[in-house]
């Protein structure tokens, strides 16, 4: 499908403004996933809790800690780099759409509108209360419910990066490869007008009678 100049800027332009929201909401899921595990390390306690901190937990932080540079690179690729530095681009966004899938897998018991009943508040209420203190009960109701909502935005984001991104690389490619078919124009100085492959017959008459005409008179 062909993509006029004003098509693909405007595609260009999408792509990097999403990309700095994927990049923002990555910084707010790291935060919020990294509150959780202090959360864990300051009042876990040998007791139900003191296993291990909940993949829920994990496997966000680790995909929120790796968007942040993959992002990053896909800001600049998308108007700085070449066709093959763009695809790796779009295909760490499809990586990371992946992945992120998984982070809402995890986070699958965590839907309910009210905060309380989520699997991952109850664990920081639980959390807090082993150990003597207020549960913050609404609050990690609302800080659960934030993550969800963002690892569902990202998936998202990421795929329609990922898209946008492998669109972006292919028309770059066919219009650089267009400009190396492309004939260049031919100028000849008497009419001045332009000929292209289609008249270089022509154009090498034209000078080779005049050659001879000159040589006659000579």
């Amino acid at each position: 499908m062909a993509v006029t100049a004003s098509e693909a800027h405007f595609a260009k332009t999408l792509t990097w403004c999403i990309r700095l929201l994927q990049l923002a909401f990555s910084i707010v899921l790291l935060g919020s996933l990294s509150y959780i595990i202090n959360e864990h390390r300051e009042f876990v306690r040998p007791g139900p809790y003191s296993r291990f901190i909940p993949y829920e937990v994990i496997v966000p932080e680790v995909f929120s800690i790796f968007s942040i540079p993959i992002t990053l690179f896909g800001v600049f690729a998308v108007f700085f780099f070449s066709f093959s530095i763009q695809i790796v681009a779009a295909c760490l966004d499809l990586v990371l759409f992946i992945g992120w899938i998984a982070c809402i897998g995890l986070l699958r018991n965590n839907f309910h509108t009210d905060g309380r009943p989520n699997q991952l508040a109850r664990y920081l209420n639980g959390l807090r209360r082993s150990h003597g203190a207020r549960g913050h009960q609404a609050l990690n109701g609302h800080l659960v419910r934030l993550i969800v909502a963002l690892v569902i935005i990202q998936i998202i984001l990421f795929f329609v990066t990922g898209m946008l991104a492998m669109l972006v690389a292919v028309n770059d490619r066919r219009k650089k490869a267009a400009a190396k078919v492309a004939p260049a124009p031919v100028m000849v100085p008497d009419d001045g007008r332009m000929h292209g492959v289609a008249e270089d017959e022509k154009v090498r008459e034209f000078w080779k009678g005049r050659d001879s005409s000159e040589t006659a008179v000579a």
